[in-house]
């Protein structure tokens, strides 16, 4: 009777697992191999603050986990003013960086820190992008983005915002020593480039050439501050240049 009994508990301990239920678990188990697509994607971003004072950002490309966000590619820090708009163009690889093996696709995202507002108050934005398959060899992304006072105010944390302390940078120049963050008197890469024409040909033709040759992660480890990744891009690129001394513009100090 004692045995009955304990097999009846065990019996209604035990849960029913619905059929569709079933297959969804078996069908995600089975991939362990992610699709062939090259997974590449390309971004032209502009960014601009309609204020009249010096503003920076930092900014960095992103691929959305549910915990852990894995980081493509750092800009580098650069700051302007606010009758300038910031143009930057990244073709980056993100095979390999969706942890997911029961995912078919993967989020690419831009996180930045800026201070576009009228005290210079810091703030941090998460702006997402759609889905991207892993099927898919290329895919392009445009965004545009008024940054006065956009997203939540936050204070800097020296673990996230080192590059910060670019603002205050100083150098001397005919002998005299001035303010000279990074932007003000050079544009570093990829910042102050944007393509002929977008979404651009490479990324048009490997996406719809079914032999791409599939790249790495280590591939997307070498998305480096310099822009280098953008380099073998086939396409005609328009940059400003230097850039004066922003007008109007107070110092840090």
């Amino acid at each position: 009777m004692k045995l009955q009994l304990l097999l009846l508990a065990l019996a209604l301990l035990i849960e029913p697992v619905h059929p569709y239920r079933a297959r969804t678990i078996e069908s995600n188990n089975r991939v362990f191999k992610k699709p062939d697509g090259a997974q590449q994607a390309e971004f032209l971003g502009s960014l601009s603050c309609p204020l009249n004072v010096v503003w920076c950002v930092q900014l960095m490309y992103i691929e959305e986990d549910i915990y852990i966000h894995n980081v493509v590619k750092h800009l580098p820090f650069v700051c302007s003013n606010g009758s300038r708009t910031l143009t930057s163009y990244a073709f980056l690889d993100y095979y390999g960086t969706d942890s997911l093996t029961f995912d078919d696709s993967f989020e690419p995202a831009v996180i930045l820190w800026h201070d576009c507002s009228k005290n210079n108050n810091t703030y941090r934005y998460h702006h997402k992008h759609w889905r991207q398959s892993h099927h898919f060899n290329c895919t392009s992304y445009k965004y545009d983005l008024n940054l006065f006072e956009l997203g939540e105010a936050t204070d800097l944390d020296d673990v996230y915002n080192k590059r910060w302390n670019e603002r205050n940078r100083r150098r001397t120049i005919y002998g005299k020593t001035v303010w000279a963050p990074p932007g003000f008197y050079e544009m570093p890469a990829p910042w102050g480039m944007s393509p002929a024409k977008f979404p651009t040909e490479r990324c048009l033709k490997m996406d719809s050439d079914i032999r791409v040759r599939r790249q790495t992660y280590e591939t997307a480890l070498k998305n480096d501050f310099d822009g280098s990744s953008t380099s073998d891009v086939s396409e005609n690129f328009s940059s400003p240049g230097t850039s004066p001394t922003p007008a109007n513009s107070t110092t840090p100090f």
